[in-house]
């Protein structure tokens, strides 16, 4: 049994005095800092900024279910110092769907055969 000791402490002492061992060492405890300090940085910079957005909805079905959510959402925010970002949807009947934000005037999206 005592070979067997021998064996294991030479092994461990080998493993020991590497480089890449004391280098992981040292590298562990300056990883699980760096994540503390990103996660209490990351916690004081929360957007609590509110946000317009447009729905473009042609149909006219989609737009009272995103704004009952977005009313949902802004009641759950709250306000004060805990406030989440709250969100303003406005319907934008600007749109024209026939055609592609990038084509030509007159080209339309569709393809003839």
């Amino acid at each position: 049994m005592s070979r067997v000791f021998v064996v294991a402490r030479t092994e461990f002492l080998t493993l020991v005095k590497t480089k890449a061992f004391l280098i992981g060492i040292l590298m562990l405890p300056l990883m699980i800092g760096a994540s503390v300090v990103f996660q209490v940085f990351a916690a004081k910079h929360v957007d609590a900024d509110d946000h317009a957005f447009a729905v473009i909805d042609d149909t006219g079905v989609l737009y009272a279910t995103i704004a009952k959510a977005a009313e949902e959402h802004n009641k759950e925010a709250g306000s004060g110092s805990a406030q989440r970002c709250r969100c303003t949807p406005t319907a934008a009947r600007t749109w024209r769907s026939s055609r592609s934000p990038r084509a030509p005037r007159g080209a339309t999206t569709s393809r003839s055969s």
